[in-house]
């Protein structure tokens, strides 16, 4: 695994088949797997083709999916003339148009927080016009501001998002009719196009200067919420993570250089040891600067760091000092040095040195190549996108289900198909801030959507619900694994039922400790030929009765019994005990056999005793204890 990300191979389009490449024996990787990849499968990704092996019918179509796909990718999609033919076939209006981004600042509340766009606001927009949705979307921001002059900047900002979003979901509509009508067995879908192709089929031009500068706001923004997290910590005497901050610091101080040779001597081990003399800062204070003076010469302010200074460091007292300095001097930086870019992005020369990281930036943006990058892609694996198998599932959930699945999303047809089992701790609430409060609320996740969630509690909220439900779909996938696994672990059958709602730290009933059924069939050579036997592994009738008037004893009665230690103890506590109620204490409490006796039952059938030992039992169906007794004789 590497960046999260799976390498597979395909070695016969013929066969579907992915391969996925197998942990080395000895240091040793099988030659096939040294080779190139044929794309990469993202880990986030493996649940879902994990599942298209578990939902029956169980056929090969996720890897079928891949491999469809990656051939796709690599004959069609990756090769330019392909893409440049497609594109000069579609006509749009307006010919191009350049991708949006949200204004925030039009968004915040009385608090000075975002509050993003739902859709009641559009559809309040259009009885506050008294028009409709349609005709709203035919007109310009120019023509509603015009027409319309008592709308507010957030109205404003609510129909310019409706209107790109109408406006692309549009050209996408007139790019697939294009698709479907003259190259109907490409079988393209528009969600699994690269970015920039889709960009290149819809004609969304990048605005270079309007790119660069978001990049260089968003850089501003987090600098400052790191000074504010400092400034917090300092002021309410909060601890804050040395190696956090030190890490911080190292890696931006590296960003910061201007000189491209300089950067590079800046390799891992000097990386590192910056990193812990700033750990340690009022001890290494003189260190850190015959270390970034002397060695790495990043006090030049031509060739070196953009900001940094001696007496930066010197006049720091401790390494939260530092950091708060630091970042400050960086925001002073960066307003000095884009302050006329941030407010007229077409003046974008730099009369100061910029750092190597921005230098690259601009160049990259500016000088962009579509034909390079088109043959570079081609050359490359092909990376599988998030949502391949979403179709192949939810239609495979959908046929088990036979519900009303119309709407349904993938985590919910899940929890449908296990019978809405899960662990109770995903069903506990949730504290978050609140929005129109600005206070923590204790609230029943279960009973409100995510629109509510964003509007009463902010899209951070959102945002680690989708988390937790993507954490619980693996959970029930994992639970899915194992079933399957043990119905293809030879010819054993077993009758193991287990719920993840047993499973949580303290549970009182352990998934292991609960009673399982285990059969195997045998293969010997009868009087009639080659014929089979079964051995079963289960509680007697007498065994389940008794464990069931264990059961209906009093919790605080069997509670006494165990901690009882000495046969004089237990004489003594069934004295006040009938006839029927001392056999139950003194009868069996549990089953004899449970889910953690399937390795038990695996490892006795591999005694090489067994199949010559099975001929002499008439019989086609053997108990183990029976089998077992006789093994032992034999």
């Amino acid at each position: 695994i590497s960046q999260n990300n799976i390498p597979f191979y395909i070695f016969n389009d013929t066969d579907p088949k992915v391969l996925l490449p197998r942990l080395p024996i000895k240091g040793r990787q099988e030659d096939r797997y040294s080779k190139k990849p044929a794309g990469f499968l993202s880990i986030h990704s493996l649940p879902k083709f994990v599942i298209t092996f578990l939902v029956p019918p169980l056929d090969r179509n996720g890897e079928k999916k891949i491999i469809e796909f990656v051939k796709s990718t690599n004959g069609f999609i990756l090769n330019y003339e392909n893409i440049e033919n497609l594109q000069n076939k579609i006509q749009y209006a307006p010919e191009t148009f350049t991708r949006r981004m949200v204004k925030n600042r039009t968004l915040l509340n009385k608090e000075k927080k975002v509050c993003y766009v739902t859709k009641s606001e559009i559809e309040d927009l259009t009885k506050k016009c008294e028009i409709s949705f349609e005709d709203l979307m035919k007109l310009s921001r120019e023509e509603l501001s015009k027409k319309y002059k008592n709308l507010s900047p957030r109205e404003i900002e609510v129909f310019s998002q409706y209107k790109y979003e109408h406006m692309l979901a549009s050209r996408k509509e007139i790019l697939m009719t294009e698709v479907y009508n003259n190259l109907p067995d490409l079988n393209l879908e528009f969600k699994y196009l690269p970015g920039k192709i889709r960009d290149k089929l819809l004609k969304i031009k990048t605005d270079e200067k309007k790119l660069i500068k978001n990049r260089i706001k968003s850089e501003i923004s987090h600098t400052r919420y790191l000074v504010k997290k400092a400034d917090n910590a300092s002021k309410t005497n909060t601890t804050l993570k040395l190696g956090e901050m030190a890490t911080e610091l190292a890696r931006d101080i590296t960003r910061m250089v201007i000189d491209e040779n300089i950067k590079k001597k800046i390799t891992n081990p000097y990386a590192n040891r910056l990193q812990n003399l700033i750990a340690y800062f009022s001890l290494n204070k003189n260190e850190i600067v015959q270390l970034l003076m002397n060695e790495l010469k990043l006090f030049d302010t031509a060739k070196g760091h953009v900001f940094l200074t001696r007496e930066l460091i010197e006049k720091s007292t401790g390494v939260l000092d530092f950091y708060i300095n630091y970042f400050n001097k960086k925001i002073e930086y960066f307003d000095a040095t884009f302050k006329v870019f941030l407010a007229s992005p077409s003046e974008y020369e730099f009369k100061k040195a910029l750092p190597l990281k921005y230098v690259n930036l601009i160049k990259k943006t500016f000088e962009f190549d579509t034909v390079k990058w088109f043959a570079h892609k081609n050359n490359m694996p092909v990376n599988i996108p998030f949502n391949l198998f979403d179709n192949l599932i939810n239609n495979k959930l959908k046929y088990k289900i036979r519900e009303n699945t119309v709407k349904m999303t993938f985590s919910k047809l899940l929890e449908i198909y296990v019978k809405y089992d899960c662990q109770p701790f995903y069903k506990f609430n949730r504290e978050y801030n609140s929005v129109e409060k600005d206070q923590t609320e204790s609230i029943n996740i279960l009973l409100l959507s995510s629109k509510d969630i964003q509007k009463n509690f902010s899209k951070r909220a959102v945002d680690n619900e989708k988390q937790i439900r993507f954490t619980q779909a693996k959970d029930r996938i994992l639970k899915l694994m194992i079933e399957q696994l043990i119905v293809d672990s030879g010819s054993v059958i077993s009758d193991i039922d287990f719920n993840l709602e047993d499973i949580y730290p303290g549970s009182e009933q352990s998934a292991l400790n609960s009673p399982a059924e285990f059969r195997h069939k045998l293969k010997r050579q009868g009087n009639n030929g080659e014929e089979f036997l079964t051995v079963v592994a289960k509680d007697s009738e007498s065994q389940i009765r008794q464990i069931k008037e264990w059961g209906e004893l009093p919790k605080a009665e069997r509670k006494i019994w165990n901690n009882l230690k000495s046969k004089e103890e237990k004489e003594e506590f069934l004295k006040s005990k009938n006839d029927k109620e001392k056999l139950t204490f003194n009868a069996q409490q549990w089953y004899q056999w449970t889910n953690a006796d399937f390795g038990r039952f695996r490892r006795f059938l591999k005694d090489k005793r067994i199949p010559k030992l099975s001929k002499y039992f008439e019989s086609k169906t053997i108990p183990f204890d029976l089998l077992e007794y006789q093994l032992f004789q034999y």
